[in-house]
């Protein structure tokens, strides 16, 4: 505890050094103090127990997402989209096993999947929420004072926050149109449904970021660390999607199938956990610098 507690100000002298000697050579012992900040916050060891939580909430989610679906006569997402790719990377008997455990979801067990799926699925993504907590905790050198049942209300509410963020992400992708008549129609589609996404992504996680942490750090909605994690989660999803459609199909075939799915998803949640933190570091090396300055020091929420 001793040796994390004032990481964010030393860091925050360092660049002062950097900035006021103009200098190359004095990059060195920033990006030293950065990567000493990381470590002493455990970035890692929380970016992994959050892609941990994240996985299971995926698996809760999906089944749910799949279940309104079904509701609303949405299947053929899966049968004519998911599916038919889901089949290129796992074995046959695979496919035909989770397809008739989907189909049961669509519908016989749509509606046990709305009720008490949901409510299971809003605890997971909950969880991963609260983990992010303690982390955003270490991160920003601060005590939470918030009661237990505070820190509760507040990770459900953001975890429908987050569930109802995703169904909108989803619905972008699944139901907007891929291409246009043209090229440039084509293009103009595209523009439109990554910008959607990214308004949806800022409110995300400015959300995640404001509440999940004190009231007395009085975070903006947009700051420079959220712009951060979702510029590089945008740029790792495209990544991401390029490599499955394009080398990883064959690959999960003829080696590990669906542990090898697995693994990459698991590496993709990882990456995009360490983004965050990463960008939850560089606003508390802003709110430090911040503080050093009476005139630049950020506004502050009334304390609860």
């Amino acid at each position: 505890m001793a040796e994390r507690e004032g990481s964010n100000r030393r860091l925050a002298s360092v660049l002062d050094v950097v900035v006021a000697t103009r200098g190359r050579r004095d990059l060195g012992p920033l990006a030293r103090q950065l990567v000493a900040a990381i470590n002493a916050h455990d970035v890692l060891t929380y970016a992994t127990a959050i892609a941990f939580r994240i996985l299971f909430a995926v698996a809760f989610l999906s089944l749910t997402g799949l279940a309104f679906a079904g509701v609303v006569h949405l299947d053929g997402i899966w049968r004519h989209q998911l599916g038919p790719g889901i089949a290129r990377i796992v074995s046959p008997n695979f496919y035909r096993e989770l397809d008739h455990a989907v189909d049961q979801v669509l519908t016989t067990r749509r509606w046990w999947w709305l009720s008490i799926g949901l409510v299971l699925t809003l605890w997971q993504v909950s969880s991963g929420v609260r983990a992010l907590m303690g982390a955003l905790d270490h991160v920003y050198e601060v005590q939470d004072r918030r009661p237990f049942w505070e820190r509760m209300a507040v990770s459900v509410a953001l975890a429908l926050g987050i569930c109802l963020g995703v169904a909108v992400i989803l619905g972008i992708l699944f139901l907007l149109p891929a291409g246009g008549a043209s090229a440039l129609a084509g293009a103009a589609l595209t523009i439109v449904r990554y910008a959607s996404i990214a308004a949806v992504l800022v409110v995300l996680v400015a959300g995640l970021l404001r509440f999940t942490t004190p009231a007395h750090l009085g975070l903006r909605w947009v700051t420079a660390g959220s712009l951060l994690a979702i510029v590089t989660w945008l740029v790792s999803s495209a990544l991401f999607g390029w490599y499955l459609a394009n080398y990883a199909y064959q690959a999960y075939q003829q080696a590990f199938g669906i542990l090898s799915l697995l693994v990459v998803i698991m590496t993709y949640l990882y990456l995009s956990s360490v983004a965050f933190l990463i960008g939850a570091e560089l606003d508390a090396l802003l709110v430090t610098e911040a503080a050093k300055q009476p005139g630049r020091a950020p506004r502050r929420r009334p304390a609860r």
